[in-house]
Parts: structure tokens; C-alpha cells; sequence
């Protein structure tokens, strides 16, 4: 999955938030997976603005972008962004029942699972991914996990507090088992929000990994492998 500059989108339009940390995410993917994604069957969930269903179909994947709210007026602004748009399919997807079984070579999600509001809806959405994926198929996903008391309190002042479910990193380790290999890191510790120093901020956080404990980070990037 090595880069094809021409073909790149910027980070900040995959990533529209706290994008220096979250961007740290296709560092891992792209050291991860070292095969073309020419040819492969791909296959996005929670798309919402399809940035993942870009960024693969402009590196050559047949992609299927998936979200239960698409709308044509989505499907045109993410069709204006592709390459060759004969290689990017639409369909609504619940990530809790994917009508496909041994068909994807790479699946792709971010900031997901805590839509769905419980530990065993998280984990079943895992088990129909597995069911999805072909074998040696692999699943590339971050997500926002619930880190430590000091986030989680400030996330429950947000809008969507009282009903998001953040995932604890040890929860995501265990929803793994069904894959026969792992790959994983996780970023992000001071550098979250908008308040000041953000840039400062987020340099701290590189240095805060030798220090502090792998569940204390809010993000968690993955590569599973079927």
C-alpha cells in the first residue's frame, strides 16, 4: 500500500479533526500493509465523507463506500475526488450485518464503534468483519478509546457524551482474538481539543509514549489480519 504521491489526498481531508495525531494513523497502515492496493476488493464502513474510500480508490482498490445515511449529494462530492470512478461502488452497510462472507481483501473504519453503544455490539461488529474479509484479508481502523479519567470527564461535557461508547483499550485487544495476527499503536495524550499550544501540545505527546501507559492515549490504530 505504498503511496502514490499524484494520488494523495491530504491528511486534514481524512482526518478533519486533531489531525497531527490522527494522521500518525497511515503512518502504521502504510509501514503495515506493503502490497498495491491495485485490484483488491475494499470495503469502507461508517463512511460518512468517504475520505477512506478515496484514499484507497486513488491507490487502485475496487472500493464499495459504505454508510447507512448516504445520500446522492454525498455520492457526488466523493465521486468528484476519484480518479476513476468506475472502481468506487455505494451501498448501505450495517456494520452489524454485512451481507458478505470471504469477499473483501481490506476493510476500513474510523471512529465507529462508539455509535454503537455497547461492548457486545462493538465486539459483533468485529465477528461480521472477520466474516467478511477473505483469508489473510486484514482490517485497517482507528478509534477513539476512553484513555483516562481527565478525557473522559471532558468528553461528557461534549453533545454525544451521554450516548458515545469509548472502548477501552484492553476491550480492543480482547475483540481480536477471532484474527491470526495483530498489529497496533495508539497516539495522543495532551494533544486533544482545540484549547491552546496545540502544535507544543501534540510534540509532548511523542515523548509522553516513553513515559506514560499504552491505555493512557485516546486513539488506537489497528491491522488485523484474518
Amino acid at each position: 500500500m505504498k503511496y502514490n504521491k499524484s494520488n494523495q489526498i491530504n491528511n486534514k481531508n481524512i482526518f478533519k479533526w486533531d489531525t497531527e495525531n490522527w494522521s500518525k494513523i497511515l503512518v502504521l497502515w502504510n509501514r503495515m500493509i506493503t502490497e498495491s492496493f491495485d485490484g483488491l476488493k475494499v470495503l469502507e464502513l461508517g463512511a460518512g465523507d468517504g475520505s477512506l474510500s478515496i484514499w484507497s480508490c486513488n491507490q487502485g482498490g475496487d472500493v464499495i463506500c459504505s454508510d447507512l445515511s448516504i445520500t446522492d449529494e454525498k455520492i457526488n462530492t466523493i465521486k468528484f475526488q476519484i480518479v476513476n470512478t468506475e472502481k468506487i461502488k455505494f451501498e448501505k452497510i450495517d456494520i452489524l450485518d454485512i451481507p458478505y462472507t470471504d469477499y473483501f481483501d481490506v476493510i476500513l473504519f474510523k471512529s465507529v464503534l462508539g455509535s454503537l453503544r455497547s461492548y457486545n455490539k462493538q465486539k459483533a461488529a468485529f465477528e461480521q468483519i472477520h466474516k467478511a474479509l477473505k483469508n489473510n484479508g486484514k482490517l485497517l481502523f482507528c478509534e477513539n478509546m476512553n484513555s483516562t479519567f481527565l478525557h473522559q470527564y471532558f468528553r461528557s461535557k461534549k453533545p454525544w457524551g451521554h450516548y458515545w461508547r469509548y472502548p477501552s483499550f484492553y476491550e480492543l485487544i480482547n475483540m481480536s482474538k477471532q484474527f491470526k495476527k495483530i498489529n497496533y499503536d495508539t497516539y495522543g495524550l495532551i494533544g486533544a481539543g482545540d484549547l491552546p499550544l496545540k502544535t507544543f501540545r501534540v510534540k509532548i505527546d511523542y515523548f509522553s509514549k516513553l513515559i506514560f501507559p499504552i491505555d493512557w492515549f485516546y486513539i488506537f490504530a489497528g491491522v488485523y489480519q484474518k
